[in-house]
């Protein structure tokens, strides 16, 4: 195995057992500027702005998040994927959740403890925080995507298994009362399943499976749902041909994931601060900036705090 061209990896052997490779670097940096473009509509959605923005955000993210995470996958063993997923994801999720937690018991009291029922253990103490317990619960699905054969078996067993997902999941939401985090889950699959068959199968694939989609959203009247998804691929397939210099989109991409954990804290502290009538941009955007500097401003002290904690 060598590397080259910005971090391709190229592997010998049987081509039709070739793991899916990392993307280029110059698109890894349009990824990452758009995951944190994303990030600022997520967060906009979560000040009240219309669902369709968050929506397509959000369906961006994932699309995103499985894309650029199923070349580290390519060459580890599943046990070592799992266990790296569930300290990276799980560990903060478990960190925050007490975190929001504390602050509705000193808001409301004893009695708006969020854990009573199993569904709440899928979600944790705020409704946003399904996304980490959804990313790895999904592990298997994208490690089995990324270790598929790339043969005419192969893409046959993976365009049904990912058609089976994403189509029953858009049947789901649109003629059952799925509870939370179902529903989320539901609205999360078909953008997981365009997603990795975008990210390294034939092109045929995922622009099926998006066309799929889209006419069973509009046949069971999902026209959020048929948008959302089709917006996601049209900025997707630019974001494939735009190339953006140097390393500076990636770190802006590296605040992501802390930006999407404290940005209900941080716009709940706007709330209390802010008045509403402000203006609803004006709140996504200070809130947007003020999690994004919490997550710079954490970055920078976190070597010092690992050394302190582990003399």
């Amino acid at each position: 195995m060598s590397e080259r061209d910005g971090g391709i990896k190229e592997f010998s052997g049987d081509p039709s057992r070739r793991p899916a490779v990392p993307v280029r670097k110059k698109r890894r940096q349009s990824y990452e500027f758009l995951r944190f473009i994303c990030m600022f509509f997520v967060v906009a959605s979560h000040v009240d702005q219309p669902r369709f923005f968050g929506f397509t955000a959000l369906s961006i993210f994932i699309i995103l998040s499985v894309r650029l995470s199923g070349g580290s996958l390519a060459t580890k063993p599943f046990s070592e994927v799992f266990r790296t997923r569930v300290s990276r994801i799980l560990i903060p999720w478990l960190i925050w959740c007490v975190i929001y937690e504390a602050v509705k018991v000193y808001q409301f009291g004893p009695s708006a403890l969020t854990f009573t029922d199993p569904n709440s253990l899928l979600i944790g103490s705020t409704i946003h925080l399904w996304f980490l317990v959804y990313m790895v619960l999904i592990t298997p699905i994208i490690y089995l995507a990324v270790r598929a054969p790339r043969n005419a078996i192969g893409f046959a067993a993976v365009m049904g298994v990912f058609s089976l997902l994403g189509l029953g999941a858009v049947f789901l939401e649109m003629r059952a009362s799925l509870p939370e985090p179902y529903s989320q889950w539901a609205l999360a699959l078909p953008p997981t399943s365009y997603g990795l068959l975008a990210a390294d199968f034939p092109a045929v694939l995922p622009l099926a499976l998006l066309a799929m989609l889209v006419a069973l959203a509009m046949a069971l009247k999902g026209y959020l749902i048929a948008g959302y998804l089709a917006l996601s691929a049209v900025v997707l397939w630019l974001a494939d041909h735009i190339d953006l210099p140097g390393t500076w989109a990636e770190t802006l991409g590296a605040t992501t994931f802390g930006i999407y954990l404290s940005h209900q804290l941080i716009i709940l502290l706007c709330y209390k601060l802010i008045p509403f009538e402000a203006g609803r941009w004006l709140m996504t955007v200070i809130a947007f900036s003020s999690a994004t500097i919490f997550v710079f401003a954490y970055q920078r002290i976190k070597p010092g705090l690992k050394r302190l904690l582990t003399h």
